[in-house]
């Protein structure tokens, strides 16, 4: 496979990388020879990967993931969806818009980190539309 974008050697955040698109984010990651750190509700059983489980609702769970990853972080895929199984509750317009909060938060808090801690200027170099 080819690695167009230089993901070899990258350490990348993945979110929802349990199941769908974040499953097969990180697989193909994995696969390019990127360091994945994935990040679910629910157990990650992909190979090579450095999983962690991350309650997007709860605060607590939110700043103890991102303190875990260490850094530095080269890119993150956002691609948890909400939560359904093992979540009780059914996803109604009212509860969407209580967990987005939750998920923007949690977004923040990593760039937030990444920012902070292992900010590279290459990357401003390479790409010059990221801002932080």
């Amino acid at each position: 496979m080819q690695d167009p974008l230089g993901y070899a050697g990258r350490r990348m955040v993945v979110t929802g990388a349990a199941s769908g698109m974040g499953a097969e984010a990180a697989k193909i990651l994995v696969e390019l020879g990127a360091h994945v750190v994935a990040l679910d509700v629910k157990p990650t059983e992909l190979d090579g990967v450095e999983a962690h489980i991350v309650d997007l609702r709860d605060p607590d769970s939110i700043a103890a993931v991102v303190d875990a990853i260490a850094g530095p972080v080269g890119g993150l895929i956002a691609s948890a969806g909400l939560p359904g199984p093992p979540f009780p509750d059914r996803l109604t317009a009212e509860r969407f818009y209580e967990l987005t909060p939750a998920y923007r938060a949690f977004l923040n808090r990593v760039l937030e980190w990444c920012r902070e801690r292992v900010y590279d200027p290459a990357l401003d170099r390479r790409r010059q539309r990221v801002q932080w």
